[in-house]
């Protein structure tokens, strides 16, 4: 496994650290700030790049860990290069560089996956094979400020982990979207509501803040089959159901594995062809539309409102 990680911020470490753990035999550091990419190659044992031109073919695959709004511009001179793409969430800063990307990566033959970790927060799979047909789900992901979140909304920051996993779990369209949000301590949005109504009559209804002191990431998906909670900050899931005339309840077992791990693992065995991108670009893609669906009607609540 040889690897470049693209920006060597809080989220490069993240990747570089981890791709050390499970045996990558080379990583490659690049930052525009070259004195921070050596910084981290020290670190995890790397090597950094002041340039890309140094790749010349000595990795596989990268990982784009640079600010949301240069993820088109570094992915796709990566894909030029015929470099297999992690993209963190989300998949880009507009909707028509994802489409771009997304056409890239097909015409040159790489692999391109998103991103989503909560995909594989250990809670969230010990709950998947239980979450049957929603009727209604209750989510709320808040959090305290972040200054690196300030270049994004909330929407696109932190909702964006669920609308993926609501359109993993429900396969229909959504027919309406209601939503209202406020900047409260940046000039983008930091808190917001939204309330999703799919085809299929399941209405779900997520919170999100980055201004909350207390951090909670909890979803709730009631069915005719039962209930399941998912607790993605202490990793935990229950599930209620009835049985005859009994109601039942039972902590899932959830095996304690690292999600970034996971991930980086299910990029390569996409590489090596085992199997397919564990989330894809078309996936990201969807989760991105969603989110500036929901930012749009938050910009027109305010406007009329006046908020």
């Amino acid at each position: 496994m040889r690897v470049l990680i693209v920006g060597a911020g809080h989220m490069g470490r993240i990747h570089a650290e981890k791709y050390r753990a499970i045996g990558a035999e080379w990583i490659g550091i690049h930052d525009l700030d070259i004195d921070r990419a050596r910084a981290l190659a020290s670190a995890v044992g790397g090597e950094a790049l002041g340039d890309l031109d140094e790749l010349a073919g000595r990795a596989a695959a990268a990982s784009i860990c640079v600010p949301v709004r240069e993820h088109g511009a570094a992915s796709e001179r990566l894909i030029e290069l015929g470099l297999h793409l992690l993209i963190e969430k989300p998949i880009t800063h507009t909707e028509s560089e994802g489409h771009r990307l997304i056409e890239a990566a097909r015409r040159r033959g790489v692999v391109l996956q998103v991103a989503h970790q909560e995909r594989f927060n250990p809670a969230v799979v010990a709950a998947a094979p239980h979450i049957e047909a929603p009727r209604f789900v209750e989510v709320h992901r808040l959090g305290m400020p972040d200054p690196r979140d300030g270049q994004v909304d909330v929407i696109r920051d932190l909702m964006i982990h669920d609308l993926d996993l609501l359109l993993a779990w429900i396969d229909a369209p959504i027919v309406q979207i209601d939503a209202v949000g406020s900047p409260v301590l940046s000039d983008e949005i930091d808190i917001a509501n939204a309330r999703l109504r799919f085809a299929t009559g399941c209405v779900a209804n997520l919170t999100v803040s980055r201004v909350t002191p207390k951090p909670t990431r909890k979803v709730r998906v009631f069915s005719r089959s039962g209930y399941v909670s998912i607790d993605c900050g202490e990793r935990r899931a229950q599930r209620v159901y009835r049985e005859g005339r009994s109601i039942r309840g039972h902590e899932l077992e959830v095996v304690d594995r690292d999600p970034v791990e996971e991930e980086l693992r299910a990029f390569w065995r996409a590489i090596e062809g085992e199997a397919q991108p564990a989330v894809s670009g078309e996936e990201g893609l969807r989760a991105l539309s969603l989110a500036v669906q929901i930012q749009r009607r938050i910009q027109q609540h305010r406007e009329m409102y006046g908020s």
